[in-house]
């Protein structure tokens, strides 16, 4: 399943685009503009052919501009122009879009335009410009009927290829706001009803401007939404796999009450073999003291988890030169030392303190509701125990024991406390016969 989510994940930039041909396209108009100025002089536009068109703008004059404007008409139903009603149908099939009935199109539904021009001249910006027809506008202010919205387009940016620019680089136009006034609620822009694409220049020179394409672009499916069906496809998969396991389960549960109903006999025997085998689980075959296991479960039972309070203490316990003991005497004598060790040290802690064994010769022993006063005295009387005692299986030896000694800091986990644990162990056993005690402030 997780390589299913990535695989589809990371196709999501592979899913082809959502586009909408605004030029060239039928039932588009393309017209040249310029603006006069106060001798009378216009720019010279003119078109060099059917896509590329021809602007010099005179260099002592800077407040002349030109341009290009794309706009485009309603079409009614199956009549266009002087067409028959069957030629206007056919019409109708050919044009990439189709207006709404306001003559506006609807530039929202996509991320943003997509222009694909060839530009010759000295002009570091083209000016991209948006006619927007909202029919809202004069029940909201009598005087405003259209809005112009405007982004800089680079030329140099031209030179790579096509170029987005996506809604958000667009503002409405300043000169715009200061003459209509618009209140707070129409003043930004808005692309949800536009009537013209207008592409303008205001630099002084010559500019040849060829407009191979201008298209809306946009994704297919948000990103939000394409995580959300493919969560909402797993949660459906997921319910439909545990439904299946529930029936599954279910016929198992049922089967086995009809073979449990068969055993009420034997059911005290199979509690009781039950009952020894948790106990070897939990605990050490050869001490008959706790394992790793069985502490794990008492500290789960007790805390519910591995979280331990500040009140409690770890004492980790390693026999010295026990390897030697096993070497020279052999591993029933060894087995018998661990023995003997463990029944010491449990004759002397109280009842609820959890003692294991850790692992060869080494052994835990966590005591709770304890300070560090009370742990040191429990470490030094479990040392001078083991040294004083005269152990069965070796009673010409002195058996002695390293200790580390650590006091667990409020919501400590267990793992944690017994590293601190078993490093101040490893320091005792450099001199062996000691306690270490590791307090943390």
């Amino acid at each position: 399943m997780a390589l299913l989510t990535v695989l589809a994940i990371v196709g999501k930039p592979f899913i082809p685009l959502k586009t909408l041909v605004i030029h060239p396209a039928d039932g588009v108009t393309a017209k040249l503009y310029g603006q006069s100025n106060s001798d009378g002089e216009t720019p010279q536009n003119a078109w060099l052919d059917d896509s590329q068109w021809r602007c010099q703008l005179p260099e002592r004059e800077k407040q002349l501009y030109c341009g290009i404007t794309y706009s485009w008409e309603t079409l009614s139903e199956c009549t266009h122009q002087n067409e028959t009603p069957a030629d206007a149908c056919e019409t109708l099939k050919q044009v990439t879009f189709r207006p709404a009935a306001d003559g506006t199109i609807d530039f929202s539904a996509y991320d943003g335009l997509s222009l694909d021009i060839s530009y010759e001249g000295r002009a570091q910006y083209l000016h991209v410009y948006l006619q927007d027809k909202n029919p809202l506008y004069p029940t909201i202010k009598p005087d405003i009927t259209e809005k112009f919205i405007a982004a800089l387009l680079r030329t140099d940016d031209l030179k790579t290829g096509p170029v987005v620019i996506r809604w958000n680089q667009f503002n409405v136009e300043h000169w715009w706001t200061m003459a209509k006034n618009p209140p707070l609620q129409i003043a930004g822009p808005e692309f949800g009803h536009i009537a013209e694409v207008a592409l303008g220049n205001v630099e002084p020179g010559v500019h040849r401007i060829r407009v191979n394409e201008i298209k809306l672009v946009g994704e297919r499916i948000s990103d939000k939404t394409y995580l959300l069906t493919i969560l909402i496809f797993w949660i459906f998969l997921g319910l439909l796999e545990a439904a299946v396991r529930y029936y599954r389960l279910r016929s198992a549960l049922q089967s086995q009450q009809q073979e449990l109903l068969g055993l009420e006999d034997n059911a005290n025997l199979l509690e009781a073999e039950q009952a020894q085998l948790q106990s070897r689980a939990l605990t050490d075959p050869l001490t008959g003291v706790l394992n790793r296991a069985g502490i794990a479960r008492q500290l789960n039972h007790r805390h519910g988890g591995s979280l331990l309070p500040s009140h409690t203490g770890l004492i980790v316990l390693d026999i010295d030169h026990f390897k030697s003991i096993n070497d020279t005497h052999g591993h029933d004598v060894g087995d018998a030392i661990l023995r003997e060790f463990a029944e010491l040290i449990r004759s002397e802690i109280r009842v609820h303190d959890l003692f294991a064994r850790w692992g060869g010769e080494e052994f835990i022993l966590l005591v709770e509701e304890t300070t560090t006063e009370k742990l040191s005295t429990l470490a030094e009387k479990l040392r001078q125990k083991t040294a004083s005692h005269q152990f069965k299986a070796l009673p010409a030896n002195t058996i002695t024991v390293s200790i580390g000694v650590v006091k667990a800091t409020d919501n400590e986990s267990f793992d944690n406390l017994f590293k601190r644990g078993d490093k101040a162990l490893y320091k005792a056993k450099l001199y062996r016969n000691t306690a270490v005690y590791e307090w943390l402030e």
